[in-house]
């Protein structure tokens, strides 16, 4: 009796959501129908789930083929030393892993396509993106592919990352339990992996960094949504720093690929350990320290003057955001015999502004850092 209380407490939880969402799509239908645009209310009814349902699906196909590929390593004839060390685990067979396997790789493709999708409405922003016929100052890019392009190409990257990552982490956890990676002492530190886990391992992670030096090139566009306390967009500190750094962490980890390639014909692990520490301390040392040295030993004792340039462009998009760009100017010459004077109480001058305090300290500082200017 108690079983089949939980049960419909279950079911009506279930039919409880169910209706909620029916009744809310259901006023969704007759907002669009009433505005005669009823094609628009299936669009993102019909992207949303198809967009996770064939991204769980592409997810769960790499999966399924990591572990078909994985599977070899489990019930080969191995031959053990008498130091070596065979593991904590029994041996598991190629049989009894499949279907844990699926279970694993279909709980993570969920997990991946639900939390990790392009959203649909990027992706109709991307197939139906229009040129804008302006271009910025920096790259010399159409207005349009940092509105409709961008955003589709970061998210992609950020599904792309995570897929991959975890797909590292599925696919050793395979090859541990096949015991592909053994120990030859009972100190764990000399080990061994097995030659074809190597390669598919160094494939994937080829693969993960392909995607990530996309990712840096692609973070140069990202900067033009920095803001900074000037100005929004890149300033002299970003387009003297950071896109070097983009270039030169592109490279290294174009080298560091090129280190993987290497070690799958040698023995030892330093030289690709010692590239990844490499990459790892440049990319501290061009995204946090450069920076900063920058900004602090070049920009602050000449900031306006080497900023001039991306300050004007800020103030000329700001003003074509606005449509301030469109205003034509008039002079105007008063008349004095019209003219009348204002007295120093008048309420018209309670409010004037003499001073703007936030650029006079910079400027006094600049003005008479070396020497007093009066």
């Amino acid at each position: 009796m108690k079983r089949w209380q939980n049960f419909l407490w279950i079911a009506a939880i279930i039919l409880f959501m169910g209706a909620t969402f029916f009744i809310n799509k259901y006023f969704d239908w007759l907002w669009f129908k009433s505005m005669g645009a009823f094609n628009s209310f299936w669009i993102p009814l019909i992207t949303g789930p198809l967009v996770k349902f064939l991204a769980g699906f592409l997810i769960f196909c790499c999966f399924m083929i990591n572990l078909f590929i994985a599977r070899k390593a489990f019930g080969r004839v191995r031959v053990y030393s008498n130091s070596e060390q065979t593991g904590l685990w029994p041996d598991f067979s190629r049989t009894s892993i499949l279907l844990p396997g699926l279970l694993v790789a279909g709980i993570l493709s969920f997990i991946l396509a639900s939390g990790f999708t392009v959203d649909w409405k990027v992706i109709q922003q991307f197939l139906n993106q229009v040129t804008v016929g302006t271009t910025d100052p920096i790259f010399n890019k159409d207005l349009g592919f940092f509105l409709f392009s961008l955003p589709f190409f970061s998210q992609l990257i950020t599904l792309l990352q995570s897929t991959l990552i975890m797909l590292i982490i599925y696919t050793i956890f395979l090859y541990v339990l096949a015991k592909a990676l053994t120990f030859k002492d009972a100190q764990l530190q000399k080990w061994d992996l097995w030659p074809p886990a190597k390669i598919h391992l160094a494939l994937i992670t080829i693969f993960l960094l392909i995607i990530k030096v996309w990712s840096y090139q692609l973070g140069k566009y990202n900067l033009m949504f920095t803001e900074n306390i000037r100005l929004t967009g890149i300033n002299y500190t970003a387009a003297h720093s950071n896109l070097l750094a983009a270039d030169i962490l592109s490279g290294l980890v174009i080298a560091v690929i090129a280190v993987i390639i290497i070690s799958l014909f040698q023995k030892g692990i330093r030289l690709l350990l010692g590239s990844l520490g490499a990459w790892l301390l440049a990319s501290v040392i061009l995204w946090v320290f450069y920076p900063n040295i920058i900004q602090s030993f070049v920009v602050t004792p000449n900031e306006y003057e080497l900023e001039k340039q991306y300050l004007q462009n800020h103030i000329k998009f700001t003003r074509a955001a606005y449509g301030l760009n469109e205003i034509t100017n008039q002079v105007f010459r008063p008349d004095n015999q019209k003219m009348a004077q204002l007295e120093i109480s008048d309420p018209a001058l309670s409010n004037l502004r003499l001073w703007d305090y936030k650029p006079l300290k910079p400027s006094y500082n600049q003005l008479q850092s070396i020497r007093p200017y009066y």
